[in-house]
């Protein structure tokens, strides 16, 4: 007698044939053959199905990927930012009602494009959709910046005012275009009532989750909702994990420079690698978050801010001087990346999914797009233009260009074209004013007038309105010719003619700025013909 022993439910059992029986072996092969059917077919399939979950799927989406999130807050419908208004400085028109602006959004198309953002968080999204007529406006804008950006996600903000959730919802349920829906959402509760009191927090969620349930935006492709967190303790930290309502984790790093992250997240880290072991030694699979967590860095510095911290606005502006061709924003994140370093050797169930960058208005100041002319000068005046480079490259000039899209907060990286202001070529030497003459035909010549040195267009000031500030002394600002560059781009025209006058060139701080400007206009657009064009001799 021979004797075969197989587990059971309880962990022990006996199957027993005698070696000397025919029958018996015949019937221990069929048992056999039956378990290895059932591995092959019943229990893959079983996998298969657990595998079609939403939550199942949510997990399967996440990548370990630093770059796979490139997100930006933004306001579409207001005036504002915190305590900061944009109506205060003409330069910030750009941020204002962008969703009613066609310029605004051709500006943060081009800003979306140049950094590589893949991702944005949308702001007072509950007000925009109040009416019927905002609310039409914004499925518009939300099929526009798509059309224009690949790949572009797209969140809605809420905190814990449950209506605005609710509000959220139906608008996705009412939506029938993909386009002009919700990717996933964005809890804006960074303290909650009592600092580490996360009941509001789950609360919001499981009421959007379970009682509003928003449809998914692409059929199989489940929504995701992620959690902007602030200061935070272990208990909170465990509620979150165990509560199954997050997907991704956003740690709060407003620090003057990207170079502390490391120190400034250490702790959250830590406590969410407790949460997350604890987890999976109690219910033996990962938890709906799996690790997954983001850093949100600011933009806010000395001179622009949206309440009374200065964060890492000033840094990165010293980083834009230093080198104005590189990307400033991925010059932040590579900081950032350095200083958290190895996490893995002590929080292993840990994946890094990216950055959020807060918010649009000041990493467009602070990254050299956009600033007044006066507040240019003062800040220059107190940053060093010999900065140390942050660690990692500094030369890169587009977003990462290699993803694969797919579900979930942390899996797509969108395919970005290099904006034509970020190109390093060199330039052919030469005279820049002695374009050989264009070919014949009516589409040879394309060429726009231009004030590159003024304040009006003949009896039309452009201080008059606050929307016309990148017309104003084109050639001292950055941000002015960024936009011309791409104005000129998508239009194609191939001749700017320059309306100046001789004190204009005559004048050896003119001249420089000049010159310096059309080295500028030259470098970011090749075969662009520059005529000068005098309008009145001795004015």
């Amino acid at each position: 007698m021979s004797t075969f022993t197989t587990a059971t439910a309880s962990g022990r059992g006996q199957f027993q044939t005698s070696s000397s029986s025919p029958s018996s072996l015949v019937s221990f092969v069929i048992v056999l053959c039956t378990l290895v059917i059932m591995m092959t077919t019943t229990i893959p399939a079983i996998a298969a199905a657990v595998a079609n979950t939403p939550l199942t799927r949510s997990l399967q989406t996440q990548s370990e990927n630093t770059s796979a999130r490139r997100a930006l807050y933004l306001q579409v419908y207001s005036t504002y930012s915190g305590n900061f208004a944009f109506s205060a400085n003409a330069s910030w028109a750009q941020f204002t009602y962008v969703m009613q602006t066609d310029w605004s959004q051709d500006v943060l198309v081009y800003y979306l494009t140049k950094y590589g953002f893949n991702t944005i968080s949308l702001y007072n999204v509950h007000n925009a959709l109040g009416a019927p007529a905002p609310t039409a406006q914004f499925r518009t804008l939300l099929r526009t910046l798509r059309a224009r950006v690949a790949g572009l996600r797209i969140e809605g903000i809420a905190d814990d005012y449950i209506p605005a959730w609710t509000r959220m919802a139906a608008y996705q349920n009412a939506s029938t275009d993909p386009n002009e829906m919700f990717d996933g959402f964005v809890t804006e509760i960074e303290f909650w009532g009592g600092a580490n009191d996360p009941s509001e927090l789950i609360a919001s969620l499981t009421h959007m989750q379970q009682v509003d349930r928003p449809k998914q935006r692409i059929p199989g492709t489940p929504l995701y909702y992620a959690v902007y967190l602030g200061n935070l303790n272990q208990a909170a930290t465990t509620a979150l994990v165990e509560s199954g309502v997050v997907d991704l984790m956003m740690f709060h790093c407003y620090v003057k420079s990207p170079t502390t992250c490391g120190s400034y997240t250490a702790a959250r880290l830590g406590y969410m690698q407790i949460a997350e072991s604890n987890y999976v030694a109690t219910h033996g699979v990962p938890s709906r978050t799996n690790g997954a967590f983001a850093v949100i860095l600011s933009g806010e510095g000395s001179l622009y801010r949206a309440g009374g911290g200065s964060f890492s606005g000033d840094w990165m502006f010293a980083q834009h001087l230093a080198n104005k061709s590189a990307n400033t924003v991925a010059v932040t994140e590579e900081a950032a990346t350095a200083s958290i370093g190895d996490y893995k050797s002590t929080a292993p169930l840990l994946r890094m999914q990216g950055y959020q960058a807060y918010e649009y208005c000041f990493y467009a100041v602070y990254t050299g797009d956009t600033m007044p002319q006066a507040d240019w000068v003062a800040l220059l005046a107190q940053t060093t233009t010999t900065t140390t480079a942050a660690p990692g490259p500094t030369t890169t000039t587009s977003a990462p260009t290699t993803t694969t899209t797919t579900a979930g907060p942390t899996t797509s990286t969108t395919t970005t074209t290099p904006s034509p202001t970020t190109s390093t070529a060199s330039t052919t030497a030469g005279p820049t004013t002695t374009a050989a003459p264009p070919a014949t035909g009516t589409s040879a010549r394309r060429a726009l007038y231009l004030q590159v040195y003024s304040t009006y267009s003949g009896n039309f000031a452009f201080s008059a309105n606050a929307s016309w500030a990148q017309f104003t002394y084109v050639m001292q600002t950055d941000w002015s010719q960024d936009v011309l560059v791409y104005y000129l781009t998508k239009y194609g025209f191939n001749t700017i003619s320059l309306y100046l006058s001789l004190i204009h060139i005559s004048e050896p701080t003119r001249l420089l700025s000049i010159s310096y400007a059309v080295f500028c206009l030259k470098k970011k657009k090749k075969k662009l013909r520059i005529l000068l064009y005098e309008i009145r001799l001795g004015q």
